[in-house]
């Protein structure tokens, strides 16, 4: 029997069933419902307007309109019959895996985020402002008449694209037994900014709503579970080292178990690093819309706390630092007052702190105006003699630093980014070549951009016209990695590869989420040993992660990195319950591996995420 010698220079893997990340794959089954398809008729849809208090819209373009005076406007979309047993239905009780209703975005378009809160009052097709369901003033958001709290948005930008709204956490509800009303459909900009719904009535079958449906085919059979991951290193028998990897797996249903480990050795490479995307700040600055200075100092304490341990490298203001430019010095005052905290090595624990770069944005230029205009309070607090000192700095052009760059280094890795003002990269070509001179005189650094209004938000969306002067000048610089701006409030990405080199551009925003933007903000983490690289958006004021897919999700990228694929260890069939252990021989000395474990009833496959040790030095004896 196995008896591993564990000793000290061991990084040993051990986690309990709470720390281990797993994913679920079975037999899953997919519905689709839209009217004018395979006989299904039930999805209704109905607009309500401020204005017309006892009308009811049922066109082919219903419209949603911000929430202020007599202009707002709501619209109502249900999918109805869609639990049941019949053949086609979603079975009561069903474990949703995903939902997308997706709709093709009408006459008018939003640059801000429509939200969708499900309805928790029935309505009929003459619903109206006035109703006496939700209290004769429109649907509340107040836990009566709706959630509180959407549970989904989007922004629907382009006119003629389709859209995917993720809403599986309303048909997860639906499911467990909520009543299914469907959801309200609103605006909480206060500004005004339409957005046409089209609805059922569109006479294209295909311009018309759909709610497509997954879920588990077999829920009366539960997942395998898998518990006490570790691993112990000791002698292998014939050469080097050998770990010991152990787990144990059950079955609720007592079902026979296939465990099957897997390893890899790991691929010599620089260690993870992270990017955090500060986006628009203004209303923290000018406390406005519900903003307060709190959010922002949350952001730059959570930023100084989590330094070391995430390898925070630099820091990238998305513009807006202020609302209202050369105005009002207080905002100013108060944005000072919490960047510069970033720069304090007791505070930080770095000698330089951590490095950071901030983007000039149309509200931190002369206002009301924002064209370009003067940026003489930024460059008060933010310019030239104020960073010439910091060993990060790495330059200006022209005479202020409303487009300047910094220099940071994450170990192995070393990167540059560069910040271009607001409506600068379309009108000053000399800029460009400024940036292209900056970025070819660091070939050995990966390059980023920072302009504040990069692009719009969404899939695969245009890059505005500052957004694409930037691509165009520099994406045949094979280190260019990511151009990334704010500015509109939502989220988006886009990819274009340019000889054989992917730039990726990517837009975050939430001021207008409610509460100035609630404290949100990017974390970028780049993987060299996986070329991933992982965005994540994090609110440090409400300790929230935002889980969506335009929120939360991973880029293929090209670091270099030569990654082995992972390759089977050995497959067993073990009783549940029963602890299972795979011997992993000839593990050379000085190197790093990775390993993962599948277990399957059968029927629905459990995997763990991928754990790591190294083997610095190869016990002496081996147990018997």
């Amino acid at each position: 029997m196995w008896a591993a010698i564990v000793f000290a220079t061991f990084a040993a893997c051990i986690a309990t069933a709470a720390d281990i990340a797993t994913t679920v794959s079975m037999e899953t089954r997919t519905v689709r419902f839209q009217n004018g398809v395979n006989g299904y008729a039930g999805a209704l849809e109905a607009g309500i307007a401020k204005a017309k208090p006892n009308a009811t819209s049922t066109g082919k373009v219903l419209i949603v309109e911000r929430p202020k005076d007599d202009e707002a406007q709501q619209v109502l979309v249900q999918f109805r019959d869609i639990i049941g047993q019949r053949p086609g239905q979603i079975p009561p009780g069903a474990g949703i895996t995903k939902a997308i209703l997706r709709i093709y975005s009408g006459r008018e378009t939003s640059a801000h985020r429509i939200l969708f809160n499900r309805m928790l009052v029935p309505w009929k097709e003459n619903a109206t402002w006035n109703a006496a369901a939700w209290g004769r003033d429109g649907v509340r958001l107040n836990g009566r008449d709706a959630v509180a709290a959407p549970d989904a948005s989007n922004v629907f930008y382009n006119k003629n694209q389709y859209y995917e709204v993720d809403v599986t956490k309303s048909l997860r509800a639906w499911a467990e037994g909520a009543p299914n009303y469907g959801w309200v459909l609103h605006n909480v900009r206060t500004q005004s900014d339409n957005y046409g719904f089209c609805s059922s009535k569109m006479t294209s079958p295909e311009q018309r709503p759909e709610l497509i449906v997954t879920f588990d085919a077999d829920p009366s059979n539960k997942a395998p579970r898998i518990d006490g991951l570790s691993a112990s290193l000791g002698k292998s028998r014939t050469t080097g080292a050998a770990a010991a990897l152990n787990l144990q797996a059950t079955d609720t249903d007592n079902d026979s178990l296939n465990v099957v480990f897997y390893g890899r050795k790991q691929a010599e490479a620089a260690p993870d690093y992270s990017i955090v995307l500060m986006p628009d700040t203004q209303y923290y600055t000018r406390e406005r819309h519900g903003g307060t200075m709190p959010m922002l100092e949350a952001q730059v304490a959570w930023i100084i706390k989590v330094a070391k341990q995430q390898n925070i490298a630099c820091v990238f203001h998305l513009g807006d630092i202020s609302d209202q430019g050369d105005v009002d010095e207080v905002q100013w005052q108060r944005a000072s007052s919490a960047l510069y905290k970033l720069e304090n090595p007791a505070l930080t624990g770095l000698p330089q702190g951590v490095p950071y770069c901030l983007a000039v944005g149309n509200h931190d230029q002369k206002h009301p105006g924002g064209d370009g205009g003067t940026a003489n309070y930024y460059n008060k607090y933010f310019g030239v003699p104020h960073f010439e000192g910091k060993s990060y700095y790495g330059g200006h052009y022209g005479k202020d630093n409303n487009n300047y760059y910094v220099l940071f280094d994450a170990g192995q890795e070393k990167g540059i980014v560069i910040s271009m003002e607001y409506m600068r990269p379309r009108k000053d070509p000399d800029l460009l070549k400024w940036a292209a001179g900056v970025i070819r005189k660091h070939m050995d650094r990966r390059a980023f951009v920072i302009t504040h209004y990069t692009m719009v938000p969404g899939l695969e969306s245009p890059y505005s016209p500052d957004g694409k002067a930037i691509h165009e000048a520099l994406k045949g610089f094979p280190n260019l990695t990511f151009i990334a701006g704010g500015h509109i409030t939502g989220e988006g990405r886009r990819t274009d590869v340019y000889n054989g080199n992917t730039v990726y551009g990517i837009v975050q925003d939430f001021q207008f989420d409610g509460d100035g933007g609630k404290g949100f903000l990017g974390i970028v983490t780049l993987s060299p040993r996986q070329n991933r690289i992982y965005v994540k958006t994090y609110s440090p004021f409400l300790n929230e992660w935002r889980a969506d897919p335009a929120s939360d999700y991973s880029l293929d990228y090209n670091f270099g990195t030569k990654v082995e694929n992972f390759t089977e260890l050995n497959r067993m069939t073990v009783k549940s319950g029963k602890n299972t252990e795979c011997v992993w021989d000839n593990l050379a000395p000085g190197s790093s591996y990775e390993w993962y474990a599948e277990v399957s009833d059968g029927k629905k496959t459990v995997k763990t995420g991928p754990r790591t040790f190294r083997v610095n030095a190869v016990a002496e004896k081996a147990g018997k």
